[in-house]
């Protein structure tokens, strides 16, 4: 263990470095240097409140990362809570401080490497911004759930993260209560006004998030300057004035915490409320702080000092011009290492669609330290802008509106706090896929088809219906999920044919319709009837799709019955033979016959994306076993040519016949590329005859390559189709 020798603080680096900067502005020298102190003697240098060194030009950041270190060790809080594009810096030092990317920290000090590590991690989102109608949009860079949790895997090696409850000390309790205030009559004017009006970006298109943004606004603050003015009964345009219920509401408990001798912290997304609670508790002589953009960090810490001497609860005997017992605090201010253990209240008012910011606000009040259980009093009415957006047809996605609402039915703070613990989990684990897709895929394996109504007011119904908890459906969902995508990513530890098949579905094929069925099969089938399932799949998908051509809806509602009716005969406790028999007698029902099939197959012209696996299959059942071709190893071929040249005098006979199933076969790849546009019997001389796929070295019976061979080698497939396909 290395002998720490030092410790700075950031008042010595800040002091030492404005020293330096104002002499550099007398003499023009460099201004930030650490000869005098000889900071590069030191063995292992210690950072409090490492966040503070995340900025770039900051004086406390240029310092400390001039430091060079063997060992360096960093306190600071989660520092995801603060501007992710700002990590950069903080994790570049801490991991080594070198100059070109390396194991701990794939990433180079560069302005090139800052911007990958930046698109990494980070995803871009445009909301209105709530300060000047002149420029109402705004570019922010946003944390994205799974980047977290791949930022934290990267850093793991080097972080020992611990949380409140993992330290095993003693803490308070928090209790959470829901602000329910209706809106008054202008306010609801207001709000309704822009539920009505149409938001479009500067391309014409839709702009939900502008809307929303308006929305959640005209709830807390509807005198904000840059809501547009509603409409009075005679056309013309007046601002809001008059009674928020909102505001009397947090003002009457605000007078229910003084009332206790206790103090409170009140917290907002958007400053207007702040001002006019700032004006009536002026009004009310009731002494209070301000904590928001426009106090400077320095201040903040003098403010910040003021509130924790206590209300007349804990400090009777102090004079009342030298207690605070109110904080006005916007939610964009509390990044920094504010304590506020006294505070025991917090009231959270105009709502911010980043949850873990108003966390962080809360977590300033509620901590180790903290002598009492705190009290958080919320509005929710997020959950309710969210449902009443989708009735208005503005079509927020699916995984959204269910997250909405199970968060919505929860009962209290540790049950919602489990719901978004799997909630996340399963966002992490379907990363860049489809969650709207494995939802309706889940449900309809579970419940059945949901064509008639929407995904989303099913799921809402069959909850209330069934009294299903918020937790035991997003359980369900995460459990099921981790399934899901062992079948897309053809992980499922099965054997390498019934891995060929799933490949067929879901890569090749993109039978995505498929997947219910299949989910349905992997979770209540044995591996032997799971195997036989995918192979009766397999089949009617290409007797169904491929070569009879037939409408594809009826195969999408064969494949749903039978996913229902296997996890209906499987919550039966049915054995899973019956299960799967179960299953099969659904989807032969619309299993072509074999005289069709084999009429169809005959003049099959396949489409370009499944050409390959259709001929490659066609190939190895006439194959040996030793000799199997496979897929990345195997071209199609076109006997005759796609770029036909004169070496074709027929080819206006033979165009038509391009993509036919009697014009096709296997070639290796290599073989492939030098047969190109050549003529048959060149071809067959120079080419086919070398090959040792079976399918190939037939054509060698061919004297010329014409419609009517073409035809007749299509007619001798089509009877393999309906063997190999049964």
């Amino acid at each position: 263990m290395a002998q720490i020798e030092v410790s700075i603080t950031r008042e010595r680096i800040r002091t030492t470095l404005e020293h330096k900067r104002r002499k550099s502005e007398l003499t023009g020298t460099v201004p930030y240097g650490w000869d005098d102190l000889c900071f590069n003697s030191f063995t292992c240098v210690a950072v409090d409140e490492g966040t503070r060194m995340k900025g770039e030009n900051t004086l406390v950041g240029l310092g400390v990362r001039q430091l060079t270190p063997k060992y360096r060790l960093v306190s600071t809080a989660t520092p995801i809570k603060n501007r992710l594009p700002d990590i950069f810096r903080l994790a570049w030092w801490v991991t080594g401080g070198r100059e070109e990317a390396h194991a701990r920290f794939p990433y180079a000090n560069s302005s090139a490497d800052r911007g990958d590590f930046a698109e990494e991690f980070l995803v871009s989102e445009h909301n209105l911004s709530a300060k000047k109608r002149r420029n109402p949009r705004y570019k922010k860079l946003t944390p994205n759930v799974c980047n977290v949790h791949r930022l934290w895997k990267m850093m793991a090696p080097i972080i020992l993260r611990r949380r409140k409850h993992d330290i095993g000390e003693q803490i308070v309790s928090k209790h959470r209560h829901v602000i329910r205030a209706a809106m008054g009559t202008h306010q609801a004017e207001t709000y309704k006004y822009h539920l009505r009006a149409s938001y479009l970006d500067k391309n014409g298109r839709p702009a939900p998030g502008a809307k929303l943004q308006a929305l959640r606004m005209a709830a807390a603050a509807p005198h904000a300057e840059n809501l547009v003015p509603v409409l009075n009964g005679k056309g013309s345009h007046r601002s809001h004035t008059g009674y928020i219920p909102k505001i009397a509401s947090a003002l009457n408990l605000i007078n229910q915490i003084l009332r206790r001798g206790e103090q409170v912290v009140v917290g907002s997304a958007f400053i207007e409320p702040l001002n006019t609670l700032s004006c009536l508790l002026k009004e009310a002589n009731v002494r209070h702080l301000r904590m928001d953009g426009s106090v400077s960090q320095t201040r903040r810490g003098m403010l910040s000092a003021q509130f924790k001497q206590g209300g007349p609860k804990y400090n009777p005997h102090a004079s009342a011009k030298n207690l605070y017992p109110v904080t006005l605090a916007g939610v964009e201010s509390c990044a920094e290492g504010h304590n506020w253990s006294r505070g025991k209240n917090v009231i959270l008012i105009g709502f911010s669609w980043a949850f873990d910011k108003f966390e962080q606000l809360i977590n300033r009040v509620h901590r180790l330290n903290s002598p009492e259980d705190v009290h958080v009093y919320k509005e929710e009415e997020a959950y309710n802008i969210f449902e009443t957006l989708n009735d208005r047809g503005l079509r927020l996605s699916v995984p959204d509106l269910v997250a909405n609402l199970l968060l919505k039915r929860c009962a209290g703070d540790a049950a919602r706090k489990a719901v978004r613990e799997q909630w996340n989990a399963l966002l992490q684990q379907m990363g860049k896929r489809d969650v709207s897709r494995f939802l309706r895929h889940y449900w309809i394996s579970r419940f059945g088809d949901v064509k008639s109504r929407g995904l989303y007011s099913e799921i809402k119904d069959h909850l209330a219906a069934n009294k299903i908890d918020s937790l035991t459906f997003a359980s369900g969902c995460t459990e099921e999920c981790e399934d899901y995508v062992k079948l897309i990513d053809l992980s499922v530890p099965v054997s390498k044919w019934v891995i060929r098949d799933l490949e067929a579905m879901v890569k090749h094929h993109g039978a995505l319709s498929s997947m219910p069925l299949l989910l349905s099969g992997y979770r209540c089938l044995n591996s032997s009837d799971f195997e036989k399932l995918l192979k009766c799949v397999v089949a009617l998908y290409v007797r169904y799709s491929l070569i009879t051509n037939q409408d594809p809806a009826g195969l999408e509602t064969a494949f749903f019955n039978a996913a229902r009716e296997i996890r209906s005969k499987h919550e039966s406790k049915v054995v899973s033979a019956k299960c799967l028999a179960a299953a099969k007698a659904i989807l032969n029902k619309i299993n072509p016959t074999d005289a069709l099939v084999e009429e169809k197959g005959k003049e099959l012209i396949l489409p370009e994306g499944a050409a390959k696996w259709f001929v490659t299959e066609l190939a190895n059942a006439v194959q040996s076993k030793t000799k199997e071709i496979g897929m990345d190893k195997a071209n199609v071929e076109h006997i005759f040519p796609q770029n036909a040249g004169a070496e074709w005098p027929t080819r206006k006979q033979l165009e038509p016949l391009i993509w036919h199933v009697g014009n096709l076969t296997i070639l290796g790849r290599r073989i492939n590329t030098k047969a190109q546009n050549k003529a048959f019997k060149e071809k067959c001389k120079e080419h086919y005859s070398k090959s040792e796929i079976k399918m190939t070295t037939e054509l060698l019976k061919e004297t010329d390559w014409t419609p009517e061979v073409i035809h007749k080698r299509a007619a001798n497939l089509a009877k393999q189709m309906t063997h190999l396909w049964q």
